[in-house]
């Protein structure tokens, strides 16, 4: 392709949502490294979603929005991408956004207003579309590669706080000879991206990190770490914070642990320890699930009119 990018940063099926990262967790942090954050309470009906109340080093920062907020989503690819030819391709991704973000309207009172990179509102979440050589070219290092966000209100301020990295996946898609169970494939997996993404913007951490994870699922990280490292070329430390690191539970507002969230990362069997009792693999969801809408509802609750 044009741009050097090879078709193998899009991951294989059992591998969606593997990319993505999100923010550590510190109060508005303005360092541009991404890693991970948790949360979790013993309220509510049984509900996957946990959002934090503390940072994972115990500091206490309200990472939920306020009940209603209507946020600024602002679309910055325009001013950061020297590329013309992926115009196109941008404004699909911006039409994908657009459709599937909202979905978290339908189960929370927060709503998302999505305005051009030169509109005069000040923005609480700022998105990119950057391809991994762009994040080269904007001397990002690679932690930035793919698809992430950081967490809640630690958005603010930070340029950008979300990236999709979907050009490559386009591209692939508007090939002649792509087969159809491929192109749906695909097609899923930007869907349950843009869910996943924004459910970090709306506060979620990943469901793997809860505290309590042990209780439905033993991973074997020894293994983890080995295939990141080969297959991604993730570094211990990156697997370690997006995938092993856990939040301590009572940092967190949340239920009992889902499996089938959107938040959560998929495992094979070589990824998890065989224990009796618990998972012996988890895929990965491509939407909602019901946990997911039920807890949500409960930490953005419906607003009464007055």
């Amino acid at each position: 392709m044009s741009d050097g990018l090879d078709i193998q940063e899009i991951p294989p099926l059992n591998d969606i949502m593997a990319c993505t990262v999100c923010a550590r967790g510190e109060p508005l942090p303005r360092s541009m490294d991404i890693e991970d954050p948790n949360i979790v309470t013993n309220h509510g009906p049984p509900s996957s979603l946990a959002i934090p109340t503390k940072t994972q080093k115990g500091e206490l920062f309200d990472y939920k929005w306020k009940d209603g907020s209507n946020l600024v989503v602002k679309f910055l690819h325009p001013l950061q991408s020297k590329h013309n030819e992926y115009k196109d391709y941008h404004t699909r991704i911006e039409n994908m956004v657009r459709e599937t973000a909202i979905i978290w309207q339908t189960c929370t009172n927060i709503t998302f207003k999505f305005v051009a990179y030169n509109a005069a509102e000040m923005p609480h979440l700022m998105l990119t579309f950057m391809t991994n050589k762009e994040v080269i070219d904007a001397g990002l290092s690679p932690n930035h590669y793919g698809h992430w966000s950081y967490l809640g209100q630690s958005c603010q301020g930070l340029n950008p706080s979300m990236n999709l990295n979907f050009v490559p996946i386009l591209q692939e898609l508007d090939r002649p000879e792509i087969k159809s169970d491929r192109r749906d494939y695909l097609s899923k997996y930007m869907h349950a991206t843009i869910l996943h993404e924004f459910g970090h913007a709306l506060g979620f951490i990943h469901e793997h990190l809860r505290g309590d994870r042990g209780e439905k699922m033993e991973l074997d990280i020894d293994a983890i770490i080995k295939y990141n490292k080969d297959k991604w070329g993730w570094s211990e430390e990156k697997t370690r914070a997006n995938i092993n690191d856990v939040w301590k539970m009572d940092y967190l507002n949340a239920s009992t642990l889902d499996l089938k969230s959107i938040m959560i990362y998929p495992f094979e069997k070589f990824k998890l320890k065989q224990v009796p009792g618990k998972a012996d693999e988890i895929t990965q969801p491509t939407d909602l699930s019901d946990t997911d809408k039920a807890w949500a509802r409960l930490i953005y609750p419906p607003i009464k009119a007055a």
